[in-house]
């Protein structure tokens, strides 16, 4: 049962993303960097980080941060919940570019269900974003400035596998779609899609990898698609 649904929602992601195409508006390389950490206080509860700074057109122009503190309860095996807060500010970029930076406060939470697939690990995680980004209002042609902020939600699903090819090296690949809700969670549109293929190793404290990552993303009628590279850096402390 696990195979046949991964296979539907890779078939249904790889049949929407081939229907968009025709939209795309612009698709610069980008690189991203991750930096993660956990600090382990006991066996069910653990707290970390996440640092991300993404770079669009290659290494040309910086497209966005994000600091993502976060704590994770683990009862068991195969569910964790987690509760976090995101400060992400993104800067204009592309060709159809934000009229100014644009901050925004997300606090989310989030359910991780584990599952054993021979020596294969899938994860399923749900996401509930609650977000708060910046207004903007534009001042004078190309120029704009920050009024307030607007409410809304956002839904994200993450299927994730990942298979030891040594006691060293894994491969992660996960697929990741997300859903814009409005602040009342009535209205419903897509966001945006990611498909992730990456070569791990493990270290004494975490581990790292080097992904290629595929972007589709929907907003305000702008439609990009972004063939990207990302580093990843987890290392994760242990309480004595």
């Amino acid at each position: 049962m696990a195979i046949k649904r991964i296979l539907i929602i890779l078939t249904l992601g790889f049949t929407f993303l081939s229907s968009k195409a025709q939209d795309d508006i612009h698709g610069d390389p980008e690189v991203w960097f991750l930096l993660l950490n956990h600090y382990e206080i006991n066996n069910k509860w653990t707290v970390g980080n996440e640092l991300h700074l993404r770079r669009t057109d290659w290494f040309g122009d910086q497209k966005q941060y994000i600091i993502r503190p976060f704590v994770n309860f683990k009862p068991g095996e195969k569910v964790v919940y987690t509760a976090g807060y995101s400060y992400i500010e993104a800067e204009p970029y592309g060709e159809c570019p934000l009229i100014a930076a644009l901050p925004e406060h997300n606090v989310w939470e989030q359910v991780t269900v584990n599952q054993k697939l021979n020596q294969s690990l899938l994860s399923h995680r749900y996401r509930m974003e609650h977000r708060y980004q910046g207004n903007l209002i534009e001042e004078s042609a190309g120029s704009g400035v920050r009024d307030g902020f607007q409410f809304s939600n956002r839904f994200s699903y993450r299927l994730t596998w990942k298979h030891p090819i040594s006691d060293e090296i894994f491969i992660h690949a996960f697929d990741e779609l997300w859903i814009n809700l409005d602040g009342k969670m009535r209205q419903a549109s897509y966001n945006q899609n990611w498909l992730y293929v990456g070569l791990g190793k493990n270290l004494k404290q975490g581990n790292i990898q080097i992904a290629y990552l595929h972007q589709h993303a929907s907003s305000n009628g702008i439609v990009e698609r972004h063939p990207s590279v990302q580093l990843t850096l987890q290392y994760d402390f242990k309480s004595k």
